[in-house]
């Protein structure tokens, strides 16, 4: 029998040290046996070769991405003496691919509430990342593979953020944002403005701060601002009306989201000048290396807007998207304007069974992405459901932890979407690759949810009302002084709630609680 318990406790790590070695072996085998026709690998080889001989990038090298990418890729090769060939070139990608699923894998197994099970969850997500992500094998070097490297730290980062030490986590995560704008200027445009927003949202509820948090529901004109030039024609409508709403739905709640602990004003300020720090780091390289401030600007910012004029093609659109949309926005609507009973009947009942199925479309879409299924159907209909992911299961409230890692997902998936514009290609995977990790956290919070219904200890029971007869019984027989207090005390706790003591107008447990408020005081 102990044998058995031993082997079943085992298990997870087994699964999980196995996919790892299947992981190793299937990214080494796919990235040396692909070469498409377009060739990206050559040309960013060539770009990097041309730094390494002390030319001057932007200037006299056209070059439409980011300096940061250039930035590492000199560590790599110029500090470090790493060759710059196609072994290599490819060996870093895996590198690249292989870490960032690890690090949402982590993700995972830091923001699942319930603790046995973390790493079956953790395993599925890594799992499902390694396919995702797969299609970085096709582009080797490609400067949106190090854009993914660094929201997976973001995220991770996000899950690690204690409450003395959000002014460095701020700071941290600033400067990842600085960098991934750095990288590729459409990546890092929504990841800044989903990460900023969170942590607004994140912060004081009080004084002139409460003004900042309304006006960061601005965010939500991200998608048009993109999609203006299309959005006469039925595609862009409809992705920009997925988008739109996948991004409010998710500030709406996250807007509303409770936490014990919540971000200063001065931690939220470190966020820009972590930002500016990495401009500045990254920029002085530059112009140490002979580029110009103009030859730069012109590069990494004026030519990638212009993009969308030259080339690209049509999101494809699911075709009950926008239906999907409105119907998730007709379902936060109910909970967040019905009243206590209806949102416990919601969170019990119907919550649970579109969160499975959120889940099992999500990770499924990801595992199946390998073989020739269509990508954009997540991209669609994915931010509709991301809102889920900040409703904890009934009976549970969010620990610090999981609040701003949750919120900071959420508010970084459903804006990142739209790097699928104007080319959906291999940006569509990396567009959806946090929401596969929800997927996974709504996943876990169905276990939670199963969990506590079959030991019934979060299972609503019939609403109760103030025990009126054995008040008076006990009130017309003499008592001491303390005792007539204390249920004078629960009678007023009763009038104001129907449920003496319970506040919410359900009980959440089989035995009623006693709240300081009708404890006794001798």
């Amino acid at each position: 029998m102990g044998t058995v318990t031993r082997l079943e406790g085992r298990a997870p790590v087994l699964a999980l040290v196995a996919a790892t070695a299947a992981a190793l072996a299937y990214a080494y085998t796919f990235t040396f046996s692909q070469f498409v026709p377009y060739d990206d690998e050559g040309y960013f080889t060539v770009t990097v070769q041309h730094l390494l001989d002390g030319h001057r990038l932007y200037d006299d090298v056209p070059v439409p991405y980011g300096p940061f990418f250039y930035l590492s890729r000199w560590l790599i090769h110029g500090a470090l003496r790493v060759p710059l060939v196609t072994d290599a070139v490819r060996l870093i990608t895996i590198g690249h691919w292989l870490l960032c699923a690890a690090l949402l894998a982590a993700v995972t197994y830091r923001l699942s509430h319930r603790r046995d099970g973390r790493l079956w969850l953790t395993t599925i997500t890594f799992v499902a990342m390694v396919l995702q992500l797969s299609t970085a094998a096709r582009e080797p070097g490609h400067p949106q593979e190090l854009a993914a490297l660094l929201i997976g730290v973001v995220c991770l980062l996000a899950t690690f953020v204690a409450p003395g030490q959000r002014s460095l986590a701020c700071g941290l995560l600033g400067a990842a944002a600085g960098a991934s704008l750095l990288v590729k200027i459409n990546v890092g445009v929504f990841f800044a403005a989903g990460m900023g927003v969170a942590l607004v949202l994140l912060g004081p509820t009080g004084g002139w701060w409460r003004l900042v948090r309304r006006g960061s529901i601005v965010v939500i004109a991200l998608p048009f601002a993109l999609l203006r030039r299309d959005v006469g024609q039925l595609w862009a409508a409809e992705f920009c009306a997925v988008t739109t709403v996948g991004i409010a739905l998710a500030w709406i709640v996250a807007y509303r989201i409770e936490l014990d602990v919540r971000c200063t004003p001065r931690d939220v300020f470190l966020y820009p000048v972590g930002m500016l720090c990495a401009t500045v780091v990254t920029v002085g390289f530059m112009m140490l290396r002979g580029t110009s401030l103009a030859g730069l600007w012109s590069g990494a910012v004026l030519q990638p807007v212009q993009f969308p004029l030259q080339f690209g093609w049509p999101v494809r659109i699911g075709g009950y998207a926008v239906l999907c949309g409105a119907m998730s926005a007709a379902l936060l609507l109910l909970y967040e304007t019905g009243g206590e009973r209806t949102r416990a009947r919601l969170v019990s009942r119907v919550l649970p069974p579109c969160k499975l199925g959120a889940a099992g479309f999500a990770i499924g879409e990801a595992l199946t992405e390998r073989w020739g299924r269509t990508p954009e159907t997540l991209l669609t209909y994915g931010p509709a459901f991301l809102w889920l992911a900040l409703v904890p299961p009934i009976g549970v409230r969010w620990s610090p932890r999981e609040a701003f890692g949750r919120t900071l997902l959420c508010l970084i998936a459903a804006p990142q979407v739209l790097i699928a514009y104007p080319v959906p290609g291999s940006q569509v995977l990396f567009g959806t690759m946090v929401i596969v990790v929800i997927g996974v956290l709504l996943l876990s919070d169905v276990l939670v949810a199963l969990v506590s219904a079959a030991s019934g200890t979060s299972r609503p029971l019939r609403p109760c009302s103030p025990p009126w007869d054995s008040m008076r019984a006990a009130a017309s027989r003499p008592m001491p002084t303390a005792d007539r207090s204390m249920w004078t005390a629960a009678a007023s706790c009763g009038s104001r709630s129907r449920i003496p003591c319970c506040t919410s107008g359900w009980w959440t447990t089989s035995k009623r609680p006693r709240t300081p408020s009708c404890r006794r005081s001798d």
